[in-house]
Order: structure tokens, then sequence, then C-alpha cells
């Protein structure tokens, strides 16, 4: 495939091997759970029909395949490839996981399983609550029935379907798995020009197809204890995206929601447009300061910098660094700029902070150097990964990582070091590296972000937003 680079080829022939021997490991798993739920059914179906086999052997075969010895699951060998699964060659069972997966073996990828790379942990039936608005929504009330708009219900209740036949090994196929990614994007900004009637149908319609319902909704794609069909990772990710953004009743499908644009002035014959900012009554804003992803997934999209303030992704309307004093950092942006000395690899980043003057770095620098070092000026540890924002100004022959319109959120990085550029401006530069066991970075394939939905989104407010 790569004549012309041995390297390149020698790297996609051990990819290749590895994705092989997943697969098989995969199906081996797969054949074996099957025989167990085989054997228990034929145990089952003797003690219904009153079988005559001597009473100390049938205790025996009891305890040898009683449900806490079934033969666990394992997690696939990973594989280093970012593109989606081919689903042609999988079978899809509806039965709900009973096993634990078995740790990565030493020295594993961080990039994906054979069905898909693994999403963070998230909650499961036994913790997880329904929202209160869903909870507490009578379907019955005539009023809730008036709100209700058959076209966005018809609308939303291709989902539910799409997942089922998902489900199905005898209707289930790869042009299935596609057009349940195309209908979760779409559904992102569907729009029903109404108002406050519009977005007060929303609760009624999710409910009425049970949308967040365990057994016939979202979460039968990204919760892997509910079902054990392979969903593709992103299309997981994008359930969950949308499965957060319900919950928390934000129904509203303007990707402005909550910004307070800034309005054009004339000043000594100079035109001039006021900052955008949140809006102060937003009720939905996120606060910034804390480490880790929080509640953002792999590949969150959004038009402006502004917006991810909002989502508390990040903490600066307009710069590059954000954390607290003694904290280190929490989140940086990618926004390239001339002047800047930054290398993206996509795993690797090298990043540099903004020119001090007269031998004194700036305050947003020292935030990276504590999270480089992992202790504060007073020996507090600070070590943390920071989130990681790539936006659309990087420049594509420096970054090939970049989104094609906005900002995306790319996961988390640790700060490995550091080196003084310029001693002078105490200008620095840091090593960053992505941490294991997370997503790929969504920058090709069906599973880019920003979606073709999201860039159609930033082309209708591109005139109304500031960059």
């Amino acid at each position: 495939m790569y004549e012309d680079d041995p390297i390149k080829q020698k790297q996609w022939e051990e990819f290749e091997a590895r994705y092989e021997a997943g697969r098989k490991k995969l199906m081996e798993e797969y054949e074996e759970r099957q025989r167990t739920i085989a054997r228990q059914e034929q145990m089952k179906e003797r003690e219904n029909h009153g079988a005559t086999e001597p009473q100390p052997n049938r205790a025996k075969r009891g305890r040898e395949q009683s449900p806490q010895e079934r033969t666990p699951a394992s997690v696939a060998t990973p594989r280093e490839n970012p593109r989606p699964m081919d689903l042609s060659s999988l079978k899809i069972t509806k039965k709900p996981k009973t096993s634990e997966p078995v740790p990565l073996e030493d020295g594993a990828s961080r990039e994906a399983t054979i069905d898909g790379p693994r999403s963070p942990p998230q909650s499961t039936e036994a913790n997880r609550t329904l929202p209160q608005w869903y909870r507490e929504l009578d379907l019955k009330h005539r009023l809730t029935q008036k709100l209700e708009l058959r076209a966005l219900t018809t609308r939303l209740s291709r989902i539910p379907r799409l997942i089922e036949t998902c489900q199905d090994p005898q209707k289930a196929t790869p042009d299935t798995f596609n057009q349940l990614r195309d209908e979760l994007h779409a559904i992102m900004f569907f729009s029903l020009d109404m108002g406050d009637k519009g977005h007060k149908s929303w609760p009624v319609s999710l409910k009425k197809v049970r949308m967040l319902s365990e057994t016939t909704g979202l979460p039968q794609i990204f919760d892997a204890n509910l079902s054990e069909t392979p969903f593709p990772w992103d299309i997981r990710a994008d359930a969950r995206e949308l499965y957060n953004k319900w919950a928390a009743a934000k129904f509203n499908t303007d990707p402005l929601d909550g910004i307070e644009l800034g309005r054009k002035v004339s000043k000594h014959n100079f035109e001039k447009r006021n900052a955008d900012r949140i809006k102060k009554d937003y009720p939905n804003r996120e606060h910034p300061q804390y480490y880790g992803g929080g509640n953002l997934l792999n590949g969150q999209w959004w038009p402006t910098q502004l917006c991810t303030v909002r989502d508390g992704a990040h903490g600066a309307a307009q710069g590059g660094i954000f954390g607290s004093s003694g904290k280190g950092a929490y989140s940086i942006v990618l926004s390239g700029g001339t002047g800047y000395q930054d290398r993206d690899d996509g795993d690797e980043i090298w990043y540099s902070g903004t020119d001090g003057a007269d031998f004194q770095m700036t305050e947003n620098t020292k935030r990276m150097i504590e999270s480089a070092t992992g202790v504060d000026e007073n020996g507090t540890i600070t070590k943390h990964p920071v989130r990681v924002i790539r936006s659309h100004n990087l420049s594509s022959v420096k970054s090939f990582y970049r989104p094609e319109r906005g900002l995306r959120y790319d996961g988390l990085y640790d700060v490995l070091s550091y080196q003084v550029l310029d001693a002078e401006k105490q200008t620095h530069r840091f090593h960053l590296r992505r941490c294991a066991g997370q997503d790929p970075i969504r920058y090709q394939g069906p599973e880019r972000r920003p979606t073709t939905e999201e860039i159609q989104q930033y082309e209708k407010i591109r005139k109304y937003i500031a960059g």
C-alpha cells in the first residue's frame, strides 16, 4: 500500500496483523459465549421437562454454569487505525452483557479495539437516573398533548427504529449504521422555527418516542452494559452527547444559544463591533475550573471560542491558556498565529506560550509550567492533564488535524516538558502527549467533526460571529 515509504508500509503490515488477531480473538470469544448460552438453555429445558439425569451430576453442572461463573468476555487487542470499523464481518447479539472486560495487554495502544475504541466509562442502568423533567412530564395532560408537534415526533422516532434495526442480526448492515450516524448529526440542528412553542415541544416528543429510555433509547448505543451491538465508537460518542444535552433540558438547536452578539457601532468615522458575550441570565452556563474532560465528549464542536466558555470546555474567550494560580492549566486552545513555533502531530504537540517581557513570564505561561513540573511555587502537586481544543485558525500547513470550521475538543494531554526559546521574552514551548485510552481524534472519515450539518450551521451564522 505504501510501496514508496518502507516505514509506513511496515506500520501498515503490523496494523493488519494486529487487526486480524483481534478480530479472530473477538470471534472466538463470541462463539464461546454462544456455546455457554446454549448449554444453559439445554439445562433449563431438561429441568422443565423433568429430565432423569442423576441429581449429583445435575448439581455439578449447575455449579459449572452458574451465572457468577460465566466465561468473561475480554476486550479485544487494540488497534491503531482511527477509521470506523468494518461491520460487515461481525455478528450482532441483543443479549445483555454480563461479563467484565479483562485488562489490556502491556504496551497496548490507545487507538481502538476491534469493535471500536472504548469511550470513557459512563453511568449504567444501576446509577443513571432519568432527568426530573422527563420523569414528571405527563403525556396524557391536555396541555402536553397540545404542545406535541408531529413533525418533530416523526423525525425523532427514526432514531429508536434505527437502533432496533442495528441490533437485529438479520437486518443490520454497515449502511444501517451510517444511517443512524447521519440521523444523530441531523437531529442536533433540527429546526422547528416556531419560537417558544417549538422549544417546549422537544421534551414532549422526546418522551413520546422514549429517547432517553434504557431499553429503547440512546443509552442502548453508548452503554455497553445494555447491549452488545458493536456500535462504532463515534456513534457512541455522538449519542452520549445528545443524551447529555437533552437530559440537561437543553432543547435550543441554535449553536449560539446563550450568546449575546455584539453590535456594530460607529466612532470617529470608523465602524467597529462590540465583543460578543454570554447572556447574564443564561441558565445552562458551565464553569471551566476543573481537571479532566468532565461531561465533554471527544470531538465535541463549537462555532466560536466563546461557546467553549459557555459550555465549560475553556475559560477564556480569547486567550489560549486557561488555569488557576497554583493549580496549573485546565485547558488550552490551539489556534496558531504568527510568531509561534508550534508543531501539531496529533498525539504529540509542541505548544508555544505567549511572550513575556524583561525576563518576566506571563501568568498563563506559569500555569503551563506548573502542569509540566507537577508542582507550583509552594510545592503543591498540580500534575494533571489538560484539555486540548483545536481551532480552525490553525494553519493547514502546520496542522493536519485542525477542524474545518469552528473549534473541536480533542481530549486530554499530559504536559511532559518545556524549553525556553527566548530568555528575555520568557518564551516557552511545551511538549504535550495525548493520554492513553481515548477515542481517536475526529479529523477525517465519516466520524469527522465538524459534521456536514455543523459546517452548514457555521456558514449560516458566519456573518454574525466575530471569528
